[in-house]
């Protein structure tokens, strides 16, 4: 079941808002490259949402951003990557819930359960998390990408996992939590999206957990 299109566009306003009104903390010339980044990169997620990601032009994206094509390559590459702008966040948001949540030493699984827990709470509360997935789940080209994304986050909360832990670079257990940390997210999003979104993130992470324990 696909999302509501004019819920997405909902979501993609509210955050916009949000980016506004954190952005007046910076100096003048940062808070104007803050904006035209926000700018575009809403812009392309609402044109994304409402006519599809291949049928939409980087010319259309800095058109209904009122600024050049030029502009939009000083802060993305492609398209792509404005899909997947949020990589360096979630990175960075596992890092500080694996630095609050966990005691120094190996983390264990009821630690391990309360990192996932607190980070599909954060993606609850992301209101373009949303539209990014959808994106990615009915594209191809975008789901081959991710896959870079997805290995780079498991990545990080290894590294997170092995620096709690007094380590300079994560050993197999670190590695292995990592990645049924990834493992039980993923399963948690693709039954998200594929049943229309209406159940919460953070309660079917906890359902693929106990599915988890039940495997093991």
């Amino acid at each position: 079941m696909a999302i509501d299109r004019r819920d997405s566009l909902s979501q993609l306003r509210y955050a916009l808002t949000l980016v506004a009104e954190a952005v007046p903390a910076l100096g003048l010339r940062e808070r104007k490259k803050a904006r035209a980044r926000a700018d575009l990169e809403a812009v392309a997620l609402r044109l994304f949402a409402a006519q599809g990601y291949d049928e939409t032009t980087v010319d259309e994206i800095a058109r209904g951003a009122e600024l050049s094509p030029a502009t939009f390559f000083r802060y993305f590459r492609s398209k792509e990557e404005v899909v997947f702008a949020f990589q360096q966040e979630y990175g960075d948001e596992v890092a500080r819930i694996v630095d609050e949540e966990i005691a120094p030493g190996p983390v264990d699984a009821a630690r391990l359960e309360c990192v996932i827990a607190r980070f599909a709470a954060f993606l609850d509360d992301d209101p373009l998390f949303r539209v990014r997935t959808e994106l990615v789940v009915t594209n191809r080209t975008l789901q081959a990408r991710s896959l870079l994304g997805q290995a780079q986050w498991e990545h990080r909360l290894a590294d997170a996992l092995a620096l709690n832990a007094g380590h300079d670079a994560p050993d197999t257990h670190a590695r292995a939590a990592a990645a049924l940390a990834y493992s039980v997210l993923y399963c948690a999003a693709r039954v998200w999206a594929a049943t229309g979104y209406g159940q919460g993130l953070k309660d079917l992470v906890a359902e693929t957990m106990n599915d988890m324990r039940s495997v093991l």
